[in-house]
């Protein structure tokens, strides 16, 4: 019998299409594939099919191939096919493979379209730079989510002046937009634009000043954009607990978002292993590392099972490499998953008591946290205040920052430390070495105050204050830590307008963490900012041999301060009003044996008194988590606890 010819590129898509037709996937795409092995015009059509059998398949990827090389071979479906293709990476996840073909398809999209701002938002969030700025001419600057995407990308790349002119040119073309309005007094704080930051504050006084039904009718537009401002960005400008409280966009969008609910499943038996979920996206060379190290290695795992929940991106992630290996056993990666997934491995890990590190912070895992169906659910360290549409059970915090007069403001139950509310580390803590003024380019014999808080806590009021403080100390320096040259502009012209002449200022400059530590005692006396109080910054000055001026306020953020003072034993450097504040600076400036006795008594504190002990922090810490555990197991619904203190020690940890 003649062999008989072999089949033709024809024949071979004809077959496809009839296997295709009857729903033999596999061999449709094998016959599909043979046809594009052979030369013709047919192959256009032989990708298309191909395209749709993997989307069938749920293979995206080989779908978006097909897709891109059926458009380069059927001209008139190009711009269809590549905008297929880019959803298809989307979907994927595929900011890598999206970038080439991004531009092609932004330019056959209308102005605005959502798809180039998805596009944009996925190469952002990939770190794809150059590809995301060739988008930047296809996006809607009149489009407010386009522009919150911009505006980050240059907050992100700390391309200050652009983000200024954008937002600029915004606000002031459609200042009643309370969406516009609220990215352009955030990008004032962060650059310090003491103007705007005023404008906001005297807007933000009427609103403090009418109810919640006034604001709506006489200030609209400021009502509007308190809610649109972001739960910690509030703290940064108010220490009034009601506009702190008052409603958010931010939390109510997260309500939105929330799958259904988990039942709470029960706490194992009181004679078996505690287990403890810490939840966060901070495990790298991050404050909250700088403070909670040594506290996790403290952990007595005889007691507890402990499992760190990592949201940490791949890449901060190598900083885990050097840790403790118990630590390192412990931490399980979680950024690949979703909320679903994630509540679905607390479940799988059988965790006990769940503790939330972020709060309203970039990069909570907060809706996981409030679907999952651990029995106990706790936050801790991340977020100075209520966090509110979560639902959690308690909120570990301190008598001094959380008063009985905070408690109607928390939707969480207070559990209350003995001596603060933050751990510090101890044992791996930098120790502060001897440096010289001259090495740090200050002068010797001067009165210098210091602040070396984030910027964005630098207010028109802690301007003021610093200011009066200056006055009153007329040949004192002020050294300070600002960065960037539009916000360090922006602050000393500002203490020009307070009368503080720019011989005065001493700018310093961000340098590596112990080598910071180092350096901070070389001031006199740090003075802090109002209402956001040093947190991190402030446990690092007085453990450089710093201390810290401070005033008490009403919320949390500006009393973190008082209560680092009092559990290192200087309470005495926390003034009840400005008046205080100034009086005080005033006299350790001009009574330097008073200073020198204050400085001599930190130095001592820090080795006997509850700050920096860590084994005592986490004892306390680990109660805590036993008693809420307690009352779960008892059937009891969570209430405020304050956790009993351990006697003091009688020899230094230090």
């Amino acid at each position: 019998m003649p062999d008989l010819p072999p089949a033709s590129a024809a024949e071979h898509l004809a077959a496809g299409i009839t296997h295709y037709k009857a729903g033999a996937l596999a061999e449709a795409l094998a016959g599909l594939k043979a046809a594009l092995a052979l030369p013709g015009d047919h192959a256009g059509q032989a990708h298309m099919l191909c395209a749709n059998i993997h989307l069938k398949q749920e293979d995206r990827l080989a779908a978006a191939s097909h897709f891109l090389a059926a458009g380069r071979l059927i001209p008139q479906e190009a711009q269809k096919f590549s905008a297929f293709a880019a959803r298809l990476y989307l979907q994927s996840g595929r900011a890598d493979l999206l970038g080439a073909v991004a531009v092609e398809v932004a330019k056959s999209q209308p102005p605005g379209a959502d798809l180039v701002k998805d596009m944009a938002d996925a190469l952002l969030k990939a770190g794809h730079h150059g590809e995301l700025e060739a988008l930047f001419p296809f996006l809607d600057m009149g489009n407010n989510w386009h522009l919150q995407l911009v505006s980050g990308y240059y907050q992100t790349m700390r391309r200050h002046d652009a983000l200024r002119q954008l937002l600029l040119a915004r606000y002031e073309a459609t200042p009643d937009d309370s969406f516009v309005a609220m990215l352009y007094f955030t990008m004032a704080r962060s650059q310090l634009i003491f103007p705007a930051m005023r404008q906001w504050q005297d807007m933000a006084d009427l609103l403090q000043e009418q109810s919640q039904e006034k604001r709506a009718k006489e200030n609209a537009v400021a009502a509007e954009i308190l809610y649109r401002d972001p739960p910690l960005t509030r703290c940064y400008w108010s220490d009034d607990p009601a506009i702190l409280a008052s409603p958010s966009g931010a939390i109510d969008q997260l309500r939105k978002r929330l799958s259904a609910l988990r039942p709470r499943r029960k706490v194992r038996p009181a004679n078996e292993k505690l287990r403890i979920g810490y939840v966060s996206s901070d495990l790298y060379n991050h404050a909250t590392i700088y403070l909670l190290y040594d506290v996790f290695v403290a952990h007595d795992r005889s007691r507890f099972d402990i499992t760190f929940f990592c949201n940490t991106p791949a890449a901060a992630r190598q900083a885990q490499k050097g840790w403790d290996p118990v630590l390192q056993a412990e931490i399980l990666p979680v950024d690949h998953l979703d909320m679903d997934g994630l509540a679905d491995e607390i479940a799988r890990r059988g965790i006990d008591v769940l503790i939330d590190l972020k709060g309203h912070t970039s990069g909570s895992c907060g809706e996981a946290v409030a679907i999952c169906d651990a029995p106990v659910k706790a936050t801790w360290i991340g977020f100075p205040g209520s966090v509110r549409g979560l639902g959690l059970d308690y909120h570990i915090t301190d008598p001094i920052v959380t008063p009985d007069a905070a408690k109607p403001w928390f939707e969480e139950k207070l559990c209350r430390l003995p001596d603060s509310y933050q751990g510090n580390c101890s044992v791996t803590k930098p120790r502060p070495r001897a440096e010289s003024r001259a090495a740090h380019g200050l002068p010797e014999g001067a009165f210098i105050f210091g602040s070396f808080n984030s910027q964005q806590k630098i207010t028109p009021q802690t301007m003021q204050l610093w200011a009066k403080v200056l006055h009153a100390v007329p040949d004192s320096l002020f050294w300070i830590l600002c960065q960037g040259e539009v916000a360090q502009a922006n602050l000393l012209a500002e203490f020009d307008r307070l009368g503080i002449g720019r011989e005065r200022i001493l700018l310093a400059e961000p340098i590596r963490y112990a080598d910071h530590l180092s350096r901070v005692g070389l001031a006199d006396l740090a003075l802090d900012t109002f209402p956001y109080n040093g947190h991190t910054t402030t446990s690092d000055l007085l453990w450089g041999g710093l201390p810290v001026l401070t005033r008490q306020g009403e919320t949390f953020a500006a009393r973190v301060s008082q209560s680092l003072l009092s559990a290192i034993g200087l309470p005495e450097l926390v003034a009840a009003d400005e008046a205080g504040f100034v009086a005080e600076a005033r006299r350790l400036a001009h009574d330097r044996p008073a200073l020198a006795a204050l400085r001599a008594r930190l130095a001592e504190n820090r080795g006997i008194m509850p700050l920096y002990d860590t084994g005592r922090f986490t004892r306390h810490l680990e109660r805590a988590y036993e008693m809420m555990a307690d009352r779960a197991r008892a059937g009891l619904a969570p209430d405020h606890m304050d956790v009993p203190a351990l006697a003091p020690r009688r020899e230094p940890f230090l």
